[in-house]
Order: C-alpha cells, then structure tokens, then sequence
C-alpha cells in the first residue's frame, strides 16, 4: 500500500522531529560545570595531559602538573593524539593549550656519507600547538566561566626511512586569577 505525501504532512512531520530534537537537548546548561570567578582565588588550577597511540594494544602515557616526566616511542607512519584538560573547581579556567617543540632531523646514513644528521637544529622554540580559551577572555569576576577546559592535538610521525623525529610535549593551564600550571613534559621518539 502507497501512503500519498502531501506539504502538509511534510511540514508536519518536520514540525515533530523538531520538538523531539528539541526535547533530546533539553538544558545543556549544567550548572555543576560552571562557577563565578571570585574577586580573588588562592588555588592554582591542575592540568592532565594523555598521549594515545594508535597502536592496538598500547596503552596511553599520563602525565599531570608534578608527575614524573614521560618518554615513549612512536612507530613510523604514526599519529599521536594528546588530550589535556585543565580544571580548578573555585576559580574557573581561562584557557588550556598543548605546547611542543620538534625536531625534525632528515635520516643519517653513514654509508652514503650523508652529513645531514650533523647540521641537524636541537628541538625548535616552543610553539603553541593547540589551545582552547574562553571565547571571553576579558571576563572579570562575578561572570561565570567553566571550572574544566579541554584541548586535543594530533602529532603524525613521518614514515619509515625518511627521517628521525622528536617531539616534547606538555600542557599548561591558566586560571582566571592568572595562576598557571604545567603538566610534566612527554618526549616521544620517532623510530625510523
């Protein structure tokens, strides 16, 4: 049996997956999530940082603002995904950001008599890498703002036989009152 389809059993249908959407939303807005900057905070702000492979079976590397720094080795052809997340429950955070510095060596081959490896540049300047701030940053206390921010990076490694590849990598996190903290660093290896 063919049902015929009119305009206006189109708009109605429209119509309720609309207020179903609407009622799957509901109010995002968690109160639990966001706290009013106070006019003074005596807390720092905590900051974690993850590194996950995409190596079946490895586990992640964690690092946290006073760990132990970490080191760890990529495979060729491999992307690693950091995931930080600075939090500070009385205070608020401002921004998250993922630091780095690289280096990007070409492959030494002493057989071919390539020098390359010795003009090699020590790790780059550090650069931002990702960040994720208050879309305000110009908040003053009494607004509200999130107590936790979070912020993802993915550092691919080249393939195989091209080239070395080192990267540092920590985080940092800034609180409203200006406080910052940084997670320990990860240096990950790329193996060639």
């Amino acid at each position: 049996m063919r049902i015929p389809v009119t305009t206006r059993g189109i708009r109605l249908i429209a119509a309720v997956v609309l207020v179903v959407a609407a009622a799957a939303c509901g109010d995002d807005d968690d109160s639990s999530d966001v706290i009013t900057i106070p006019s003074s905070d005596g807390s720092s702000p905590s900051v974690v940082m993850d590194a996950h492979f995409n190596v079946e079976q490895r586990p992640y590397v964690s690092v946290t603002n006073g760990s132990t720094p970490q080191q760890a080795d990529a495979v060729p052809d491999e992307t690693v995904t950091f995931i930080a997340t600075g939090t500070d429950t009385d205070g608020g955070v401002k921004t998250i950001e993922i630091w780095h510095t690289r280096n990007p060596c070409p492959r030494h081959d002493a057989d071919f008599g390539d020098d390359s490896a010795q003009t090699c540049q020590p790790l780059l300047a550090r650069t931002i890498a990702a960040k994720n701030p208050d879309p305000d940053i110009m908040k003053t206390a009494g607004a509200t703002a999130a107590k936790s921010r979070t912020v993802s990076y993915n550092l691919h490694f080249p393939p195989a036989g091209t080239r070395s590849f080192q990267a540092d990598v920590w985080a940092k996190v800034i609180n409203w009152a200006g406080d910052e903290r940084e997670s320990a660093h990860t240096t990950i290896d790329g193996r060639t």
